[in-house]
């Protein structure tokens, strides 16, 4: 992939270490990288460089530093942002993720790892139409055969935990916590979702994570590690043991997999 070195990229320093040498010293060869440590000095610099990307780059976030996010995305909207932390937790990636981050790293980071997701990002900021910028991180579309679970009526009891699971599959997911939505004992409510549903409630929630998370390998170019998070897994190693046993290959292989057919279907349309 082939992205010019004059490709501006605004790396916001929010480091409270900002005396030693960041990640952006490893990508001052392969773009114009400019520097900003003072969160009021933002705007202008975007106004001024109108830079491709925008990095957040953090070692302890907190709220005051988040907000920098939040303030900056709701200012530029239409900007791509990549946010780097070295205190990391399932809370921070999954509101990461939820605020449109177009990736997320926990540093220590591999320059090809960084510098790979800015470039995929360019290249696809650079395919334009006549009036507009082309939606390159579109709200995914949950297709049918991504939904093998149908309930037979719409009075089972157990359907407000169905829905809650399907809105909020980023989230830490309890027995407890649905059944309570669903105002019963975990007990009871484990019984009559399997009767309601054949299935118990967990294999539900895994079904449901894993459909997901093949719709996302299918359909963006997110990383697993991000893909995992976005469905609700907190380590690596449990998602990508929890997929192979369903699907029957792992995250990565599935991926893999994809690539020849989804480049014959390209060729078709291109013919």
């Amino acid at each position: 992939m082939s992205v010019k070195k004059d490709s501006d990229i605004l790396w916001v320093d929010l480091r409270f270490t900002k005396n030693e040498s960041g990640v952006e010293t490893l990508l001052e060869d392969a773009f114009n990288i400019h520097v900003v440590t003072d969160s009021n000095n933002i705007n202008e610099c975007i106004d001024q460089y109108s830079p491709g990307v925008i990095c957040f780059d953090y070692d302890l976030p907190d709220q005051l530093g988040l907000s920098v996010i939040r303030d900056t995305k709701s200012s530029y909207p239409s900007h791509p942002f990549i946010m780097l932390t070295e205190d990391h937790s399932t809370e921070l990636a999954i509101w990461a993720l939820r605020t449109r981050a177009w990736d997320y790293f926990v540093k220590p980071v591999k320059f090809e790892n960084i510098s790979n997701s800015i470039k995929i990002l360019l290249e696809k900021l650079s395919v334009r139409n006549k009036d507009k910028r082309e939606n390159f991180m579109p709200d995914p579309v949950i297709p049918s055969e991504a939904r093998p679970y149908k309930a037979k009526t719409n009075c089972f009891s157990t359907n407000c935990a169905v829905d809650y699971v399907r809105q909020n599959l980023a989230s830490k997911i309890t027995v407890e916590s649905v059944a309570n939505r669903c105002l019963m004992s975990k007990s009871h409510f484990s019984r009559t979702f399997k009767k309601e549903h054949g299935i118990t409630f967990q294999e539900f929630l895994i079904q449901q994570r894993i459909n997901k998370a093949v719709e996302l390998l299918k359909n963006t170019d997110l990383h697993v590690t991000q893909i995992a998070f976005a469905v609700g897994y907190c380590e690596l190693s449990n998602f990508t043991s929890t997929f192979q046993r369903t699907i029957g290959i792992g995250p990565s292989s599935f991926r893999k997999a994809l690539m020849p057919k989804q480049a014959e279907i390209k060729h078709l349309n291109l013919n």
